[in-house]
């Protein structure tokens, strides 16, 4: 008796799948921050400054930005800010000391006055790549440290040499120089070993510079109106208080907006066209919510005797907290821990003498 040979079973193929396409999370910048929490701090920075005749301005500074940095959260974790106040008082014991040399020599030695100002001014790039190199290197998220590696000699063109460059263009390069400078700050900083990227190009910085023109110039028109009818009026006797009042309104108004648009505009420059290793910021501040908040933030501080300034500094960063966001490709915890990786393979390059913070506030 013949048994029924099994069929040999036919080898199932599996297609290849397809690798699932890396999606985009948007993550909301929070700030957690009370203005009673902020008041307790502040107010007690204000007092020991001024009885310590300044001197504890330099914890006043790491108080303060410890407690923004800590209630400014992208997707559950707050930044860090790890600066100790010894390197910043040093810092402006420096700055102090040689304001106060540059003053005695102009007065004992007029003719000294002149070269010694302009080796101040040739300092001003080697501060200032300190300065942003130490702010830098002690703000971390998720314990892994920013960084600044521009040069000195790179930074002294970009703030030197090339604003000098646009006084013999009527000002015409000046949204280039601007465009160069943001570009000098954000690609030379970093995130662990990842660069930041600068995305925008020159004419984005000429378009914001066109229409703030055009709001300046509409400021301009507007006081030389107010100023021609109050000659008119005054020489022929007419009343025209009225079109006085609604001149000088335009005029203040057209000033207010024209700082506050490109107060704005840069904001988002700076944030839309910055870019890191799959990581996109963006930023939508208003023009008009925002120089409401600063106009109502002045006359509270005005009206307070300046109790309401911590108030005013939360309001603000709430508000640019809410137009913030963080666009990341893949995984925001892969890209921290791999930057964490590779920090701790190249070692934590810390304690630089000449890291210090020049900054008055």
């Amino acid at each position: 008796m013949e048994h029924p040979q099994n069929p040999t079973p036919t080898p199932q193929i599996s297609s290849p799948q397809p690798h699932a396409a890396a999606t985009t999370r948007t993550l909301q910048v929070q700030f957690t921050g009370k203005a009673g929490e902020y008041f307790k701090i502040w107010i007690v920075n204000v007092f020991l400054t001024v009885i310590t005749l300044g001197i504890y301005s330099a914890w006043a500074k790491v108080r303060n930005t410890q407690y923004f940095y800590g209630n400014t959260t992208i997707d559950g974790s707050s930044f860090q800010y790890t600066a100790k106040p010894l390197q910043i008082l040093k810092g402006r014991l420096i700055a102090f000391a040689c304001l106060l040399a540059f003053s005695l020599v102009g007065e004992l030695s007029p003719a000294l006055g002149a070269p010694l100002g302009v080796l101040f001014l040739g300092l001003i790039p080697w501060v200032l790549v300190r300065s942003l190199t130490f702010n830098a290197r002690n703000t971390l998220y998720r314990n892994v440290r920013f960084n600044f590696v521009g040069k000195t000699r790179s930074a002294a063109f970009e703030l030197l040499l090339m604003p000098l460059a646009s006084m013999f263009t009527l000002g015409l390069l000046l949204p280039y120089v601007l465009w160069r400078q943001l570009r000098f700050v954000l690609s030379n900083s970093r995130y662990g070993t990842s660069a930041f990227e600068f995305t925008a190009g020159a004419r984005t910085c000429y378009f914001i510079f066109l229409k703030m023109l055009l709001l300046v110039l509409l400021a301009v028109a507007c006081l030389l109106g107010t100023i021609a009818f109050g000659v008119v009026s005054a020489l022929g006797g007419e009343d025209m208080t009225v079109l006085l009042l609604l001149l000088v309104v335009v005029t203040v108004l057209s000033i207010i907006a024209a700082v506050g648009y490109q107060i704005t505009a840069l904001y988002n420059l700076r944030f839309n066209h910055t870019r890191l290793d799959g990581v996109q910021l963006s930023m939508n501040l208003k023009a008009m919510r925002t120089i409401w908040i600063y106009l109502t933030n002045t006359v509270l501080i005005l009206a307070s005797f300046g109790l309401m300034v911590p108030w005013a500094k939360v309001r603000m960063a709430l508000y640019r907290a809410s137009c913030a966001q963080v666009h990341v490709t893949g995984s925001l915890d892969a890209f921290v821990s791999g930057q964490q990786e590779k920090v701790s393979a190249l070692g934590d390059q810390l304690g630089d003498v000449f890291d210090l913070d020049f900054s008055i506030v």
